[in-house]
């Protein structure tokens, strides 16, 4: 089994440092709008060269408030083609490898089947739709 953290915050140099020593192997970081009330959860490219560099794994997720858009009203499909484009044009800036996933957080304890079956999977089909559109290789 491999160890890792997830974290919304960015790391410095000392902190890879630090958990390479400590035995971390993959990092779980974010990408998300911009209008986030916690930018430095956003991964930027000399973290990610960092990470790298220190030959630590990054798994990116795209989370926007608590979820990916935050509030159930707000996972509409308008919300899904933004995130989605937001997603794939931080994952090129940072140099994400193509083929590689980018996982969409929806961080929140939804157990209303019509809500699962219809406003979240509509949210995840339209954002799996954008990618297809836009040509790029990046597993949901």
């Amino acid at each position: 089994m491999k160890t890792g953290i997830s974290t919304n915050m960015t790391l410095s140099a000392t902190n890879i440092t630090n958990l390479k020593n400590a035995g971390c192997e993959f990092v779980f970081r974010y990408y998300s709008d911009e209008s986030t009330h916690v930018p430095e959860k956003i991964l930027r490219l000399d973290e990610a060269r960092n990470l790298g560099d220190a030959g630590i794994q990054i798994a990116s997720v795209y989370e926007l408030g608590g979820g990916a858009g935050g509030a159930i009203g707000q996972l509409s499909a308008a919300n899904a083609r933004r995130d989605a484009r937001v997603a794939l044009k931080q994952a090129a800036a940072v140099g994400q490898p193509e083929g590689s996933a980018i996982y969409f957080a929806v961080d929140s304890d939804y157990t209303d089947e019509t809500v699962v079956r219809g406003t979240i999977l509509e949210y995840f089909n339209t954002v799996a739709d954008v990618f297809v559109q836009e040509g790029r290789n990046y597993p949901l």
